[in-house]
């Protein structure tokens, strides 16, 4: 492993369990934190060089777990809970659709 590699392991090392405890804050979960860490290590990689030769590596990682949990956040439906029965009947009240077609219709 080159010195640049050495470097990255060796930060990993040092702080993972720092990072981990800041990506469980944002999610609430340990393996979606897990997740995050590993995927704001991984887009860190690639400009390690240059995020090293700055003031600080961990504020560019930390800000990668933000910007990673918020894009995540985005993309993702929240208001699908788990049960452990399935209803029969759709729930009165439930919202509906005004159109007719399953997504909305394009006005121009």
């Amino acid at each position: 492993m080159d010195a640049e590699g050495e470097g990255f392991a060796q930060f990993v090392e040092a702080r993972q369990r720092a990072l981990q405890r800041t990506a469980w804050l944002l999610t609430g979960d340990w393996a979606a934190a897990e997740d995050l860490v590993q995927t704001a290590l991984v887009r860190s990689w690639p400009r390690w060089e240059r995020i090293r030769r700055r003031d600080d590596p961990e504020i560019y990682v930390r800000r990668a777990m933000v910007n990673t949990w918020a894009s995540w956040r985005r993309r993702r439906w929240w208001g699908e809970r788990p049960t452990e029965a399935v209803p029969d009947a759709q729930a009165a009240g439930m919202w509906r659709p005004r159109w007719p077609c399953a997504s909305p219709c394009r006005v121009r």
